[in-house]
Formats: C-alpha cells, structure tokens, sequence
C-alpha cells in the first residue's frame, strides 16, 4: 500500500514539474516518459512529450525530447537536439549533440555530434559528421567524415578521417585517412597521409610510414610515398594504372609484388615487376630493371644478362 502510495505521488509530481502540452520546462521529473513502438515512440501519460527543457530531464524511461540544453538522464534517453550532456545507463538517441553523449550499452547520433560520444558497446554516429572523441568497449562507427579521436576495443569504422583511430581487433577507414591509423590485429585504408601500425593491413597508398607484419595491396590505386616497412608485402597494382607503387624505401622479409616500385627495396626475396632504382635481397627478381640489384642471385629480365650472382643492372 505503502508502494503505491508514492508511485501515485511521483505520478502526480511529474505532472505539475513537466508540463503536458508547454514547450519550456526547467526541470522535468518522471516515472515514464516515452516507449519503444513501431517505427518511432510512443509517449505515454507519465508524462506527455516536451519540446524543450532548459536544465534537467532526469527520469526512469525518459520521454523523448525535442531540444535540450543541459542535461538529460534516464535509462533511455532520447533528444531532435542535445546540446550539454544525454547520460543513459542503456540507451542514448539524439539527432544532434554538441556537448557529450554517454551509455552504458549504446550511443547513437544520427546527423551529428560534436564533443564526446562514449558507450560500453557500441558508438554510432550515422549520416553526419563527428569532430571530437568516440569511445567504445565494442566498436565505434561513423558514415561521414571524423576529425578528432576514435577508439574501440574491437572495431573502429569511418568513412575519412583526420586524426587518431585506435582498435584492438580492426581499424577501417573507407576512403582517406590523415593522421595515424593503429590496429593490433588488422587495419584498412584506402589512401593514409601519416601512419600506419597493425598486425595486418590491406587497401591502398601510405604516404608516410607504414609499419606492418603483412602487408597487402591488391587493391592499391595511388602511389605509396616514403617508408613501408612489413614482414611480407603481398599485392599488385590495378590492371590499367601506370604508376609506381611504392615510391620510396620499401622493407620486408619477403616482397611478393607484381605492382612498380620506384627507390629502394629490400628483403630477403623480392620478385617485383619493374624497379626503377636498387633492389637488396639474396634473391632479387625484376621483370624490368632500371637501376642495379645487389644480392646472391639477380634476375633482370631486361638486363644485358639477365641472371648474374653478386649485382646486376640496366639503365
């Protein structure tokens, strides 16, 4: 009875601090605000749905608001706009937050967010741009373009990007990344201006430093620039593009590579298709050579003669 009682006295408080129908409210208590159904919510009696509250929205289900400037709170926090802090021990939505978005299972933005969005699982930013922090115990995604810091356990997935992005399992990066990209399992990036550090690593050009186990380049489209250091360097240029590869200084224990490079290459085997420079290894294989080979067996396909011990060469 006692129970009851106090349900029926917070029910009735969380009428008169959160208004029905008002669009402002500087303080918003309540029991239930707004349930999952369909396509969207449904806003139930306890209370109604507010536009804006200027302050606190703390609650056990908080309904769903449309613009909130300070700090919303509840076991699913739901906002059109944050602009402060959304903390949900299970579920945070906004469309837009400028400030920090923070659960203990999901946070999800859908167009935007700028400053901190962190979750136990998973962090979501969907169709819009992310500048700031993202944090995940599981994985980090974001479909547009992020500046700032993004970082996972296991997961970390965007489109471009300028800044650091840390996973423990895999790192992606769907188009450009500029900064450093580190994975200690595996890592992706169509083109990187800056560094690279994974276990394993597919995709494309780094200009800069790469620093892999394995390294593969099936995919690459532009030219690599700088220092690319890898246990073995498996790939191949596009059938089609006339460029070099690698265009710098390019070490592994082993370079299987049918693409072009232009610099320095050093292994321990390097069968490439045209080296336009040095080739270092005890076997080294060039298709076309433009430069010398140094190594126990040189093979120069081009050369005057096309197999010698010790070094070879054509210019």
């Amino acid at each position: 009875m006692n129970k009851l009682a106090a349900v029926l006295i917070l029910t009735i408080f969380s009428f008169f601090v959160s208004p029905c129908h008002a669009g402002v409210s500087p303080l918003r208590l309540s029991i239930m605000g707004g349930m999952f159904s369909g396509k969207g919510f449904f806003y139930g009696t306890l209370p109604y749905n507010i536009s804006t509250v200027y302050g606190i929205d703390f609650g056990i289900i908080g309904a769903k608001i449309d613009t909130a400037y300070g700090l919303q709170t509840s076991l699913v926090c739901v906002s059109n706009v944050t602009a402060g802090a959304q903390i949900a021990p299970v579920l945070s939505i906004s469309e837009n937050v400028v400030g920090a978005q923070l659960s203990g299972i999901i946070s999800h933005s859908k167009r935007g967010l700028t400053g901190l969005q962190a979750a136990g699982m998973a962090a979501v930013a969907v169709d819009g741009d992310m500048n700031g922090i993202q944090l995940a115990g599981w994985g980090c995604v974001n479909n547009m373009s992020f500046n700032g810091l993004q970082s996972a356990l296991a997961i970390v997935y965007a489109e471009e990007m300028r800044g650091i992005q840390a996973a423990g399992v895999y790192a992606k990066i769907n188009k450009e990344m500029n900064g450093l990209q580190l994975s200690f399992l595996a890592a992706y990036a169509e083109h990187i201006n800056g560094i690279q550090l994974a276990g394993f690593a597919g995709g494309g050009s780094v200009n800069g430093l790469s620093v892999i186990s394995i390294r593969l380049n099936s995919y690459q489209q532009r030219e690599s620039n700088g220092l690319v250091l890898s246990a073995v360097s498996l790939g191949k240029s596009i059938s089609g593009n006339d460029f070099y590869a690698v265009s710098g200084v390019q070490i592994s224990g082993i370079n299987l590579f049918t693409g072009k490079v232009r610099g320095v290459q050093i292994g321990v085997i390097n069968i490439t298709e045209k080296v336009k420079g040095v080739q270092i290894g005890v076997i080294n294989y060039a298709r076309e050579l433009k430069g010398v080979q140094i190594g126990l067996i040189n093979i120069a396909e081009n050369a005057l003669m096309p197999m010698l011990p010790v070094a070879d060469f054509k210019f």
